[in-house]
């Protein structure tokens, strides 16, 4: 009788776990990128970007994970949304799969718009020989990355200097939120 209890209980813990880790977060829908390819966003629906700095060793998975995160930058003016949605319009599904790469220049980016938001997790991974840049991005109001679609760039310096800002300009950028 004790072995029938414990198995019950384990059964449950692995579908609480399975819950945690694939299906809790998550939304239907298109992701972000998706969702700029089909034209269903523009600078104009998008009222700002928050420029998240992550942790090291941590992966949030819930909105009070990625709420306690610091900020780098807000991006509000149009020029930047604008340039930031054209350069990811043009990201290519998928992963590139190279040879033992390091990560760089990782941050998360919260897309907020008039009928919710969308989490991205962006960064650089180089080897030897090439580097790309990777979007992971989710379905809107979504906050668990393992829902997330990937999604690469090839040419990329534009977009890291648009994510890197962190003080106060004429273009609209804020300074760096503690």
């Amino acid at each position: 009788m004790t072995i029938i209890v414990l198995l019950a209980w384990a059964a449950v813990l692995v579908a609480w776990a399975f819950h945690e880790t694939f299906i809790s977060g998550t939304t239907d829908g298109p992701d972000f990128v998706q969702i700029l390819k089909s034209g269903g966003a523009s600078a104009g629906s998008i009222s700002s970007f928050e420029v998240v700095e992550p942790e090291v060793g941590y992966a949030p998975f819930k909105a009070s994970e990625y709420d306690s995160l610091a900020r780098r930058a807000k991006i509000t003016d149009a020029a930047s949304i604008s340039g930031l949605l054209d350069h990811l319009k043009n990201a290519q599904s998928g992963r590139i799969h190279l040879n033992h790469p390091g990560t760089f220049d990782r941050v998360f980016l919260k897309v907020n718009g008039q009928d919710g938001f969308f989490w991205l997790d962006l960064y650089v991974l180089k080897d030897d020989q090439r580097s790309v840049f990777m979007v992971k991005a989710n379905t809107c109001n979504a906050v668990n990355p393992n829902g997330a679609s990937e999604y690469y760039l090839d040419n990329y310096s534009e977009v890291l200097s648009l994510l890197k800002h962190d003080k106060a300009t004429a273009s609209g950028h804020t300074e760096k939120e503690d």
